[in-house]
């Protein structure tokens, strides 16, 4: 059983920033609920190299890619070259509506 402090335990590592896009991506049915459950559970039990796996795996990959800041879809995650573009700051790409970095959600 997964008490509330798991859950507050788990957001706060892995989607303290972006909680509100967290319940929007259940909502929208992006995440798969099955792998969510097993990240937490993996969390609690201090299991964190699997709560980091399926915290990755529980995002649908049928879906594009998208800025997680401002959701639009205008993103680049490698450069012309086929490099990853990354600012080694947890910033997998960039937003050309924000013209920044940014954390790309929806990439395999």
């Amino acid at each position: 059983m997964i008490s509330i402090e798991d859950l507050k335990s788990w957001v706060e590592k892995f989607d303290s920033e972006a909680e509100i896009y967290l319940l929007l991506d259940l909502l929208n049915k992006k995440i798969k609920i099955e792998c969510m459950l097993d990240s937490i559970v993996a969390y609690a039990q201090q299991d964190y190299e699997n709560a980091k796996y399926f915290h990755k795996e529980m995002y649908r990959k049928d879906q594009k890619p998208y800025c997680l800041e401002c959701k639009s879809l205008n993103v680049a995650t490698h450069d012309q070259n086929g490099s990853p573009i990354t600012d080694f700051a947890n910033r997998n790409g960039y937003c050309f509506n924000c013209d920044d970095f940014a954390q790309i959600k929806g990439v395999k």
